[in-house]
């Protein structure tokens, strides 16, 4: 409020006996030394005003003038009623009239001549205005809002505001900064604001808001198990039946929309302030004690607005940007399928308006005047603007998804545990990683450079679209094979040069697994599924360090397979079939087959070292067992010959005596007869013998 159209304004009447000279004004001529007491009537739904007035004139005569006043003026407030002036026991004119800001107020006095003071009181009322009027003073049983202001000076200017008991109240002074602030004080039991000697009463004025809770209605709303307790003023049930229908509808509608269950854990309090108790919004939501505070406009948008920051706050969003876009697009979402009618938008504007600055600078919530209202408004419609694009792309369905992973604090890079948490805080790095990874968008990252990010914040953006194409690259090669934490956590946290030095550690291991793989399906294998495992559980950089020597010893297994695999298919000597004779090279391959697959490496290269053994000596050993069967052969046929020899001789000694022996005939009975000891060696002679069958005597 300017206080340039509210200066308490003395005005004096010059009256002058002899106006021979022009007059000339005097230094300070008229000094009103004035204490004005402020008192809250909930009662009688006004503010009553008295100005304790006391009037000295320094308006000296000249020889030729006599100088006296015979009235004094004040600006008061335009709705100033009631007007009754007193000096003593003396009733005084009292006249108002309208100005531009204000009433001028004339109070005719008895004659006042130099050096002399006037006692005068003045009082008037300042009326409540309905709910919803133009006028800016509510007083009822349960609140007061209004302007105190200074009058007087240049000397003295008092101020006293008397607030009830059972009122709390938040007085402030203004201008920001004035050397005259008001202080509480007790005064027989009861808080006064008090505010002595103000040094310029003239741009002096305080904002008074009190509020007694307890006089509040307390209306209880319930939704699917869930309760909201509705606050409004006793003379208000215009806004208590509006606020109750709109959140009646709004509430389920808010929670289907955004896919999260109802946020709140106790009952939500919803109350009616004026919009000077909130600072000059229309809505305020504090997630610290569940309380939505609404001013007196009937706005179903706000409404719902408000409503939705119970879940939208900081905690699923950090930047305030955020939690209003968002609250901004989901009330005009509601509002609009409500209606019918066109879905309500944001006011136009560009990153480039006199207004403009990057959203991630938004400071907090604050006092809306002359010098903040242009900021706030770009603020909430720039914001609007920017999340409007961003939902209409990712879609309402995507955007559930979204708030799941928020809420859950799980990562936006997806690894093989969807519900792995992420320690990262929830700014506007976080929502633009979910939005991107969960909700599809592609827009997201140039509307935060073109709108919010700072020009510092910018350079990390770049960094952070080097880093994704990174990732995009890795996740490509490892197909099912997806980046473990050792690359999720600080892409989450936006560690980027921790991310890509584990990213070229994760391709080294995916180029070894790609090898091995080629290796095992030229034997028909498959990868083990471990492995995997292991790839997408690596939580550091010796992990996969580890990962990749385990695929060497997986890759060095196949070797040992392959080897003993084409051994086996080459062909093979007479000799080398001769050294597996009663052997099966096959049954050792066959085994190390069979441990591959059930991961056991030991014996990968134990049965394939007996394949490999066995092929690899199998020349040796035929050559030895052909010389021992040549060996035996040759035996044989020696003992062969022997035989033949033995026989044959026998066969001529048994010719010999059947030519020798007599033909008398056969030998009757049973004659028993002996041969002469005849050495086989004994030959007959050369030249033949005279006699028949003779021996020599021994």
């Amino acid at each position: 409020m300017g206080r340039a159209i509210a200066a308490a304004l003395a005005a004096l009447v010059l009256i002058t006996v002899v106006p021979a000279e022009p007059t000339r004004a005097a230094d300070d001529p008229l000094r009103l030394d004035v204490a004005t007491t402020y008192r809250i009537d909930p009662g009688k739904a006004a503010v009553h005003v008295i100005l304790e007035v006391t009037a000295t004139s320094l308006a000296a005569d000249t020889p030729t003038q006599i100088f006296f006043y015979n009235a004094i003026r004040f600006a008061v407030q335009s709705e100033a009623r009631s007007f009754k002036a007193t000096s003593g026991s003396l009733d005084l004119a009292v006249a108002a009239e309208e100005r531009s800001g204000f009433r001028a107020v004339t109070i005719t006095i008895p004659d006042l001549f130099y050096k002399q003071s006037r006692e005068v009181r003045l009082t008037f009322d300042l009326p409540s205005g309905k709910p919803r009027s133009a006028s800016p003073i509510r007083v009822g049983q349960a609140h007061a809002d209004f302007v105190a202001w200074a009058f007087g000076g240049p000397r003295r200017a008092d101020v006293r505001i008397i607030v009830p008991n059972r009122f709390e109240a938040d007085v402030q002074t203004l201008p920001a900064g004035t050397p005259d602030p008001i202080t509480s004080v007790a005064v027989d039991g009861r808080v006064q604001y008090v505010a002595d000697d103000i040094r310029d009463p003239t741009t002096w004025y305080a904002t008074v808001n009190a509020s007694d809770r307890a006089a509040l209605t307390d209306v209880p709303l319930e939704f699917d198990g869930e309760r909201v307790r509705i606050h409004a003023w006793p003379e208000d049930d215009v806004w208590l039946r509006r606020v109750t229908r709109v959140l009646e509808f709004g509430l389920p509608a808010l929670e289907t929309a955004i896919g999260l269950p109802w946020p709140v854990t106790d009952d939500l309090d919803v109350s009616e302030v004026t919009s000077a108790e909130i600072q000059g919004y229309a809505g305020i939501y504090d997630s610290s004690d569940n309380q939505i505070e609404i001013s007196e406009d009937l706005d179903p948008f706000v409404i719902v607005h408000e409503a939705s920051h119970a879940w939208f706050d900081d905690e699923l969003f950090a930047e305030r940007w955020i939690a209003e876009g968002l609250a901004d697009e989901y009330a005009a979402r509601i509002i609009g399928a409500r209606s019918g009618a066109s879905r309500p938008a944001p006011d136009a504007v560009d990153p480039d308006d006199k207004a403009a600055f990057r959203l991630n600078a938004w400071p907090p919530p604050s006092r809306v005047d002359k010098t903040t209202a242009a900021s706030e408004s770009y603020g909430y419609d720039a914001s609007w603007t920017v999340m409007r694009t961003i939902v209409e792309e990712a879609t309402e369905a995507r955007m559930q998804e979204v708030f799941k992973a928020a809420a859950s604090g799980a990562s936006p890079y997806r690894g093989a545990d969807d519900g792995e948490p992420s320690s990262a805080t929830p700014d506007w790095r976080r929502f633009l990683d979910l939005v991107e990874e969960i909700g599809g968008s592609t827009s997201a990252s140039g509307l935060i450079a073109e709108w919010v990010a700072t020009p510092k914040q910018r350079r990390e953006l770049e960094t952070r679209a080097e880093a994704r194409l990174d990732y995009a690259d890795l996740l490509e090669a490892g197909g099912t094979w997806l980046p473990g934490p050792v690359i999720r956590r600080p892409m989450t946290s936006w560690q980027f040069g921790d991310a890509t030095l584990a990213m070229g550690a994760a391709r080294t291991v995916l180029a070894d697994r790609d090898d091995l793989d080629r290796a095992a399906a030229a034997l028909g294998l498959a990868i083990p599924a471990d492995l995997e495992i292991t790839y997408e559980a690596a939580a550091s950089s010796s992990d996969l360090a580890d990962l990749d020597f385990e695929i060497d010893r997986w890759h060095a297994a196949t070797g040992l397979l392959d080897g003993a695999g084409e051994a086996l298919a080459a062909e093979r000597s007479p000799l080398m079939n001769l050294g597996l004779f009663g052997e099966d090279p096959a049954t050792g391959h066959a085994a190390a087959l069979v441990a591959y697959r059930v991961g056991d490496l030991a014996a990968v290269a134990t049965g394939a070292a007996v394949t490999s053994q066995l092929l690899g000596t199998a020349e040796e050993v035929g050559r030895g067992r052909a010389i021992v069967i040549g060996l035996l052969i040759a035996a044989l046929v020696w003992l062969l010959l022997v035989i033949v020899t033995l026989v044959s001789r026998r066969r001529r000694r048994e010719r010999a005596l059947v030519l020798a022996a007599p033909d008398s005939g056969p030998i009757s009975g049973d004659p028993y007869a002996t041969l002469a000891a005849t050495p086989d060696t004994l030959e007959p002679d050369a030249a033949g013998s005279s006699g028949a069958g003779g021996a020599e005597p021994d």
